[in-house]
């Protein structure tokens, strides 16, 4: 899970390697493809009952079997059923966990690779021994990566809240406007993560470039992006990207594409190490450290 802290802290660690630069291509977004998000609470979330799912498991293996030494009961040591795009985990009669996954295809300005920008919604919701709800989390899930999205929510044992982050409130673009920037460069991998630098709301998007393994030395390439404005504010190599997420901003300056003054102020006045504390404390109900 530190993981996904790590895709929203302050500082980003990246892998060594050179890069080729490219000019940056405009992008005309004809439509903003964003995925629909349901905000799922503990308040709106329908649990169906353990007896209703087994009673309509066994009705299917009956309908297909008529085998009933293949029923299952409550007390099943581990089981999983299926109901309303929901799967439903339950050990010792007990319900620990639901999920849910929503796929979604790529717009029409990225069709020609589709399998570099899918992109899926994931909702995980973990339970108490009491069967109270735990926490509802929600992930963005793509070929090389993920990071969280939507609302989560963390809960006490006794249904109180503990902790509520709202993540697309400090984002304006949406993944497939970066990918379509992103598929304008000839890379074979493309990752996109996503950052916020909290208190301070400033909020981007990097895209980290890779070439052919077999190349010697291999490809690189970093873009970041501010997403307040959707502009490319820095093109990186091996050399510049160690000094994006500090405040050596003379060694940053070849790597400026479209850095306004006014972006530059807001990175000047980020204290990382605050960000940082800020993020770990935000994240602390959720178990992540």
């Amino acid at each position: 899970m530190k993981k996904i802290v790590f895709a929203l802290l302050a500082s980003l660690m990246f892998i060594n390697c050179n890069a080729q630069r490219k000019p940056v291509k405009k992008i005309n977004h004809r439509k903003k493809y964003k995925m629909e998000i349901p905000n799922i609470t503990k308040d709106n979330l329908e649990i169906p009952k353990l007896s209703d799912l087994v009673n309509q498991e066994n009705k299917k293996v009956l309908e297909k079997t008529n085998d009933s030494s293949k029923l299952i009961s409550e007390s099943t040591k581990k089981l999983q059923f299926n109901k309303n795009g929901f799967d439903y985990f339950y050990e010792n009669g007990k319900l620990v966990g639901m999920g849910k996954a929503i796929g979604t295809i790529p717009p029409p300005q990225i069709k020609s690779r589709e399998e570099l920008f899918e992109q899926r919604l994931n909702t995980d919701i973990s339970f108490y021994s009491n069967e109270k709800i735990r926490m509802i989390r929600q992930f963005s899930y793509t070929p090389q990566g993920y990071f969280p999205i939507g609302n989560w929510y963390a809960y006490d044992e006794a249904g109180n809240l503990l902790q509520h982050i709202d993540h697309e409130k400090h984002f304006k673009m949406s993944y497939y406007e970066v990918a379509q920037i992103a598929d304008t460069y000839d890379y074979p991998s493309i990752t996109i993560f996503r950052g916020v630098y909290l208190p301070y709301n400033f909020s981007y998007w990097i895209v980290d470039f890779k070439g052919f393994p077999e190349e010697q030395p291999q490809r690189r390439e970093w873009l970041i992006i501010n997403d307040k404005t959707g502009k490319i504010i820095y093109n990186l190599d091996e050399t510049g990207r160690q000094y994006y997420g500090t405040h050596e901003f003379d060694k940053l300056e070849k790597y400026k594409v479209d850095l306004d003054n006014e972006t530059l102020k807001v990175l000047k006045s980020i204290d990382y190490e605050k960000s940082n504390e800020y993020v770990e404390n935000m994240y602390r109900p959720f178990n992540i450290k």
